[in-house]
């Protein structure tokens, strides 16, 4: 299953989507070192395994929430799910259309990309 495919059957096992202001953020956005931010009302990933549901949708930038985050990987026809983790995220715009994500002590750059 290619994992563009797979992001979008795990996030759709996420909760119901809110109706919020969000097209600042909805997208697939990439880093130069190639990590990966999906990132829909309902919900974000990285990479491909991991999936996060946040309480409220993004709304206006800056944004800052708590996300509920698990692991999740294709066995087969099933979806195993793991590593269950709860974090804080603040994404802001950047220039050229770019957002910086932070989680922790740790802050990247992404990118709107092809996937």
């Amino acid at each position: 299953m290619g994992r563009t495919a797979l992001l979008s059957a795990i996030l759709s096992l996420a909760p119901p989507a809110f109706a919020a202001p969000t097209d600042w953020i909805d997208g697939e956005w990439c880093t130069l070192t190639g990590g990966l931010l999906y990132v829909r009302e309902d919900g974000i990933g990285f990479n491909e395994h991991t999936i996060c549901s946040w309480p409220s949708p993004p709304s206006d930038p800056p944004f800052i929430s708590v996300l509920y985050c698990a692991n999740l990987y294709a066995d087969g026809d099933n979806i195993v799910k793991g590593f269950h983790k709860t974090l804080t995220i603040a994404v802001e715009p950047e220039a050229n259309n770019s957002l910086r994500v932070t989680m922790g002590d740790s802050s990247l750059i992404y990118e709107r990309c092809d996937i």
